[in-house]
């Protein structure tokens, strides 16, 4: 009889700029899933294996502390969910272009 695992995601399938729900330790304990922002691997390999750095950026700037709540974790993708990106798709950039929309607004003219 041969054990069914589920499929795991692998760390490739993630790019800087993702939005995900990530668990979020403090001292040893999940306090919730939070969103975060990944930016970047914790390895140099994108195995199921290797593991991402996000910043949870609802809890404030990115600071990493022995005392505090850190704002800054390395995460499996099998404890991640993705839930957007914070990176424009090209569809939607021309779309805006299509409708007149810029990124540039009239005070930075």
């Amino acid at each position: 009889m041969t054990a069914n695992s589920a499929p795991t995601t692998p760390a490739s399938a993630y790019q800087v700029g993702d939005i995900v729900r990530a668990p979020h330790w403090q001292r040893g304990r999940i306090t919730g899933h939070r969103r975060a922002v990944v930016i970047g691997s914790l390895a140099d390999s994108t195995g199921p294996g290797a593991g991402l750095r996000v910043w949870f950026y609802t809890l404030g700037a990115p600071v990493l502390t022995s005392d505090g709540p850190n704002t800054l974790a390395g995460v499996f993708p099998r404890e991640v969910s993705k839930l957007g990106t914070t990176c424009p798709s090209a569809r939607s950039a021309r779309s805006q272009r299509r409708h007149g929309r810029t990124t540039t607004h009239a005070y930075w003219r």
